[in-house]
C-alpha cells in the first residue's frame, strides 16, 4: 500500500495553530488590560493573563516543532507532488516566524512580570 499524505492540509492545520497561538496571546492581553477594571482581583486576574499567556507561548512552540518534524520527515521522501516542492522553502520559514512570535511574546511577558513585582513590592 503506497503512502499518502497531504501536506498542504498539514500546511492549512499548521496555519490554524499559529492563528491560535495568536489569538490566545491577544485574550491574554485582552484579560491583561482587563484586570484594571477589578478592584479586590487584580492580581488574580493577571495571574490568569499570565497564564493565558503561558498555554500561547507553550501551543506556538509545540505547533512549530510539530511541524518541523513533518517537514523533516517529507522533505526527502518521495511523497511531495511538483507543486508542493516549490512551496516546500516557504514552508521552511512558518515555523521560523512562529519561534519569533513567541520569543517576542516571552520578552513581553517578562517586562510585565518585572513592571508587576516592582509595583507590587513598593
Amino acid at each position: 500500500m503506497p503512502e499518502f499524505h497531504l501536506p498542504q492540509a498539514v500546511v492549512n492545520g499548521y496555519t490554524s495553530m499559529m492563528r491560535n497561538m495568536f489569538l490566545t496571546s491577544s485574550i491574554g492581553l485582552a484579560a491583561m488590560t482587563f484586570s484594571k477594571n477589578f478592584k479586590k482581583h487584580i492580581a488574580q486576574v493577571r495571574f490568569i493573563a499570565y497564564c493565558i499567556f503561558i498555554y500561547s507561548i507553550i501551543y506556538g512552540i509545540k505547533a512549530a516543532h510539530d511541524f518541523n518534524e513533518y517537514l523533516k520527515f517529507i522533505e526527502n521522501s518521495e511523497v511531495l507532488r511538483k507543486e508542493d516542492k516549490i512551496q516546500f522553502k516557504n514552508w521552511q520559514e512558518y515555523d521560523k516566524l512562529t519561534y519569533l512570535y513567541c520569543i517576542i511574546l516571552i520578552i513581553f511577558v517578562l517586562i510585565m512580570i518585572v513592571q508587576d513585582i516592582s509595583y507590587y513590592s513598593r
